[in-house]
């Protein structure tokens, strides 16, 4: 694993006044929190409420990715509700205009923001994706 990227931090970037085309090194996670398979699955979720993230990678010795783990009381929240903003998703006006479309998937230059994402790696040499798509939460 290289790092994590998620459209989150491709918002983020895109409000700072970072454009599509600012290379992906900018935002990439290069050491992102990840906890080991044999972890216990409550502490991983005690981890996860610390550092206020939705999901967490599961890598092996070798860092490849193994599993995702998701979860947290949030998780189940509406779609308005489903992002860092804590359900205040209007304060936007990206998101604003499209309060029920999922976040990666609302349109930027014509495309939505997922396909930008993947175009922008491959230019950039990533050939691999792993995609955790919890949308809306599915119960335990």
């Amino acid at each position: 694993m290289l790092g994590t990227i998620s459209d989150g931090d491709i918002r983020r970037g895109l409000l700072k006044g970072l454009t599509l085309s600012s290379p992906i090194t900018e935002i990439i996670h290069r050491n992102p929190l990840v906890v080991p398979p044999e972890m216990d699955r409550e502490l991983v979720k005690q981890l996860m409420i610390a550092n206020k993230i939705q999901q967490i990678p599961v890598v092996g010795e070798d860092r490849q990715v193994v599993d995702f783990t998701f979860g947290t009381k949030s998780r189940h929240r509406s779609c308005a509700e489903s992002d860092g903003d804590h359900g205040r998703r209007n304060w936007n006006p990206i998101t604003a205009a499209h309060e029920k479309c999922p976040k990666p998937l609302l349109p930027i230059a014509g495309k939505p923001m997922l396909e930008h994402i993947i175009e922008r790696a491959k230019q950039e040499g990533f050939n691999t994706f792993l995609l955790a798509i919890h949308y809306p939460g599915s119960h335990d």
